[in-house]
Order: C-alpha cells, then structure tokens, then sequence
C-alpha cells in the first residue's frame, strides 16, 4: 500500500512569551530560529528485589521532568526580546505554536535561566533564550 506523506514543514513555528506575568496576553518573540526538542523525559527508578525474576533489574517510571529548552533567535532588540532579557530568573508562562494542520499551541510555564545575547565576528546577532519549563503543559 502507498500513500503521500502527511508531513509537515516547522517553519512557521511561534515561541510566545507572557510579558505581565498572569495576563493571559502572549506576545511573539520575534525570528525563532528552531524549536529544541520538547517534551517530558521520565526518570528511571531501579526497583530490583531479591526475587526480581531470572535475576534481571526492574524498573518503573518516576517523576515527569521536561529537559531545559534553548530557542535561539535573530537579535533585533525588539521590546518582547528585551522584555525576556528584563525577566531572566522569574517564572512566566510561555506558548509554542506550532502552524500545523490544525494548529497546535503548547502552553507552559518556564524559569527563564537565562536570555544572553551573541555576536560571532561572520554571523548575525542572536538572543538565546534558556528555559526550564516547570509544571504541566496544556495543549490546544
């Protein structure tokens, strides 16, 4: 059986970042780049016995943790860049929108580590954004 892909392009992607912390008002932060991988990895909890089956380890699941996040962006100077540069070590919510069919938006909550901004002699100027998204994510 054959069939055309339903795949689809990242380009598109939005990352939105909640300027007044709990205002329910996303603004995007211009010119992402690429969006990092993203999502829960689960710890791994050792839960061997001394009558674990043919002498093998055992696991179980722990904890959901999402990994730390790093969106680079084109450095414009924009008031939403310098807003997350004026945030860093706060907790703010933030949104990806992701321009799928229909369109997916990921809502979550992050400590920004850190919004640093680079200039490589032969490159362009980018503002890279460090999260820790903590807490659950919402999707719509």
């Amino acid at each position: 059986m054959t069939y055309a892909t339903q795949a689809e392009l990242g380009y598109g992607t939005l990352l939105k970042f909640e300027t007044v912390a709990d205002s329910g008002v996303f603004v995007e932060v211009e010119e992402l780049k690429d969006v990092p991988e993203f999502g829960d990895d689960f710890e791994l909890i050792e839960a061997t016995h001394q009558a674990s089956p043919d002498r093998r380890k055992e696991y179980v699941a722990g904890l959901a943790d999402a990994s730390e996040q790093t969106f680079q962006h084109n450095w414009i100077k924009s008031a939403t860049q310098e807003a997350v540069r004026a945030a860093q070590g706060t907790t703010r919510n933030f949104q990806l929108v992701f321009s799928s069919t229909p369109t997916l938006t990921i809502t979550f909550p992050a400590v920004i580590l850190s919004a640093k901004i680079t200039a490589p002699v032969a490159s362009l100027k980018m503002l890279v954004i460090r999260l820790k998204p903590t807490g659950d994510f919402t999707e719509a």
